[in-house]
């Protein structure tokens, strides 16, 4: 049914936002102040009993004043079916911002959960329980925050719709037990939650089926996979934290959200090697990188590149969490990972190669810088076109390693290249001379002019 320009109350709607299993969201405008709000309308139309309870429960969500909730300021009825108004968050929902499948980095995760905890505690202590959290209700405003939607709302769904319907939506994926069973607790949300982390982890839910009534028996009788059997890069620490906020149990969960969000965080800490603040776990590192990870990243969205504005919000949380790390060993694993991040979505090989030298001039420690100058050098030489973009990669190396032995190293590296593409002795020769002169050591310059008289020896007698 198109409801494009009918007015409700002081509102017109003006466009529609999305649909699910239970509701409409429209953009509407208003009368007068013009100001944008979204409005839901539930489907169908309550009795009299569900009218007085639809306007209580509307009031109670109203009174919510958190930064992190989506704010209800206004409700009411179109021929028996209720509508709530709502601020608009032009950001979308964390859904639209990473679809099914996305695995998100560890700093997002815990900048996500930092917010979404403190909605839910914030309405736990009024013992409001929010019934279906699921990325689809995560908004996200103007400044890039959190607001945690629906709250309640289903509620009176259930009252005006089938269940069936409702499972449409995806909510059973996220359902506690307990909530499947009609005896829902503060401990659902928990539970609700943790599968949401589980998804942002691994790429996918828990419990998967081929309709609402599989997936609600494996919520009820099936322990979850372990994370780890899923995407190996998740630290053992975490696993450890999410599969307890999965107990079919709730007595057997974290006694609320607040000890859930402290314990998933401190196991952040715990890997990441610090006790200041929660950061993101060191990512791979490999001696020879590639334009693409080629093994389980916890770190980087899997299979889809995001988009602009999720990638450009990944990448000011790593500069924050980089910025705040108080050792340097944790300012350098979040580099690391941060640069890890960027070859994983790079569309092409100049993105990465300015990764590496932000990275490189970033770096704390001298031994940090030189093992990412050789990574670079070893991923120029695997992208390169040509001999003159090796050697000329060769050169830049040379020039940036810190310690003389380093320097050496890659001096009689580059010899070894060109000895095995040069076209003619002259070519070799002039390279034996570069070395020799660029050697830092007496007994390195001593080493190769004795090569190099070994092979003018040897071509000689070959020339014979």
């Amino acid at each position: 049914m198109d409801r494009i320009g009918t007015i409700l109350g002081n509102y017109q709607l003006t466009q529609l936002l999305g649909q699910g299993g239970f509701a409409e969201v429209y953009l509407a405008r208003h009368l007068h102040l013009k100001t944008q709000v979204a409005i839901k309308i539930l489907y169908g139309k309550l009795s009299t009993q569900d009218i007085q309870a639809f306007t209580k429960e509307a009031q109670t969500i109203a009174s919510l004043q958190h930064p992190h909730i989506l704010r209800v300021f206004d409700f009411g009825f179109m021929q028996s079916l209720p509508f709530l108004v709502m601020d608009y968050a032009p950001g979308g929902t964390l859904r639209d911002r990473h679809p099914e499948g996305s695995q998100l980095p560890l700093v997002i995760i815990v900048r996500y959960l930092q917010q979404l905890a403190s909605a839910l505690i914030y309405a736990h202590k009024r013992n409001l329980i929010h019934r279906d959290v699921k990325p689809e209700n995560m908004l996200v405003d103007n400044n890039g925050a959190l607001m945690l939607g629906d709250f309640g709302i289903v509620t009176t769904a259930h009252s005006t719709t089938s269940m069936k319907t409702i499972d449409k939506s995806g909510t059973v994926h996220y359902m506690a037990p307990e909530q499947i069973q009609g005896h829902p607790h503060l401990a659902s949300d928990q539970y609700s939650l943790a599968i949401v982390i589980y998804e942002w982890l691994c790429g996918q839910r828990p419990f998967t089926g081929n309709n609402p009534i599989e997936i609600a028996m494996k919520q009820l009788t099936q322990e979850p996979p372990e994370l780890r059997t899923l995407n190996s890069a998740v630290p053992a620490e975490i696993e450890e934290v999410i599969l307890r906020a999965l107990r079919k149990d709730p007595k057997q969960r974290f006694p609320d959200i607040l000890a859930f969000a402290h314990a998933f965080e401190q196991a952040s800490q715990s890997y990441q090697g610090t006790s200041t603040r929660p950061v993101t776990p060191q990512g791979p590192q490999t001696a020879t990188p590639s334009p693409l990870p080629t093994q389980p990243v916890l770190f980087s969205p899997s299979a889809q590149q995001p988009g602009n504005n999720a990638h450009q919000e990944i990448l000011a949380s790593y500069d924050e969490a980089i910025r705040n790390a108080h050792y340097g060993v944790s300012k350098e694993r979040l580099i690391r990972e941060k640069l890890n991040y960027i070859k994983s979505v790079a569309h092409s090989p100049q993105e990465i190669l300015t990764a590496y030298d932000d990275a490189i001039r970033n770096m704390h420690y001298d031994t940090s810088k030189e093992q990412l100058i050789r990574e670079k050098l070893n991923y120029i030489k695997s992208v390169a076109h040509s001999p003159q973009e090796i050697l000329a990669a060769y050169d830049d190396a040379i020039r940036n390693m810190h310690y003389d032995t380093s320097k050496e190293r890659l001096i009689r590296e580059k010899l070894n290249y060109i000895k095995s593409i040069a076209h003619s002795p002259q070519e070799i020769l002039t390279a034996y001379d570069d070395a020799i002169r660029n050697m830092h050591y007496d007994t390195s310059k001593e080493q190769l002019t004795r090569e190099k008289l070994q092979w003018l020896t040897s071509l000689r007698k070959k020339e014979k």
